[in-house]
């Protein structure tokens, strides 16, 4: 049975995507509002009751801001490194089902095997994931300032991606964010631009890929246009198809089987 991902919703305000494998279904963060959570996998035709388990890449609140109100779903393992469950525990007055891992670890789940990895970012300790099923891989990475060689070595096997192309410099720069705020984000260890987005996967040999879904667009400080249209400009020479994933709206993306 193939692998099912569906983005639930992507933006600088809130993420939370889910996957599907055979009779295992899990969620990749959890930065949307709790009910916006439930009503997108209710027309999933899920329960977020039966959510077998949340994946966390960091503790930034547009990343786990729901888990403030997971009191009534805290039997669901929370899989988290040791740095970033310390943060989202500060936040919580409930305990959770926290599933510690390290950094780099690899460990099955279900119909899963699952794969973490580092990322440059401005929280305590944030990962990367692959997520395998019957020799189908997934790659996950957001939140990254660049790319590293860890990061372009993981993703040469993959079958699907989905990416970070967090902001348009030019919208960034004339935006009325504060300079410090303009300054993180375009740091080493703050977002991927457009560019810098569209420069990796020109330069990255990725075979088996079919499929990437560009995903964090910023509401304020990126469009789907100015994200798409680098990649037409591109002219990029690969053999995926690329997907935007509106940062306005939940459920946007198409259900991507990767099989």
């Amino acid at each position: 049975m193939a692998m099912k991902l569906r983005i639930l919703g992507s933006s600088s305000s809130g993420n939370c995507a889910l996957l599907s494998a055979g009779r295992s279904h899990v969620l990749i963060d959890a930065g949307l509002g709790i009910n916006t959570i439930r009503r997108a996998l209710e027309s999933c035709s899920l329960a977020l009751e039966k959510i077998d388990a949340v994946f966390l890449t960091h503790d930034h609140s547009d990343h786990t801001g729901a888990l403030a109100n997971f009191k009534k779903y805290a039997h669901i393992p929370v899989f988290a490194n040791e740095l970033t469950a310390r943060e989202v525990k500060k936040r919580l007055k409930h305990t959770l089902n926290w599933k510690l891992f390290e950094s780099g670890q690899s460990w099955g789940f279900g119909e899963l095997q699952v794969q973490s990895f580092c990322v440059p970012h401005d929280a305590q300790d944030s990962v990367g994931f692959i997520f395998e099923h019957e020799k189908k891989r997934l790659g996950w990475i957001t939140d990254l300032g660049y790319v590293t060689e860890l990061v372009r070595d993981k993703v040469r096997d993959l079958d699907a991606l989905a990416l970070e192309s967090n902001y348009e410099p030019h919208l960034l720069t004339h935006s009325d964010r504060p300079l410090a705020l303009k300054t993180r984000i375009k740091g080493r260890h703050g977002h991927l631009s457009n560019e810098q987005a569209f420069e990796f996967l020109d330069g990255i040999d990725m075979p088996r890929c079919k499929h990437v879904y560009l995903i964090h667009v910023s509401r304020e400080c990126n469009t789907v246009q100015d994200a798409l249209s680098r990649f037409n400009q591109g002219a990029l020479a690969r053999n995926f198809k690329v997907e935007v994933v509106d940062p306005f709206t939940v459920l946007t993306a198409s259900v991507l089987e990767i099989e």
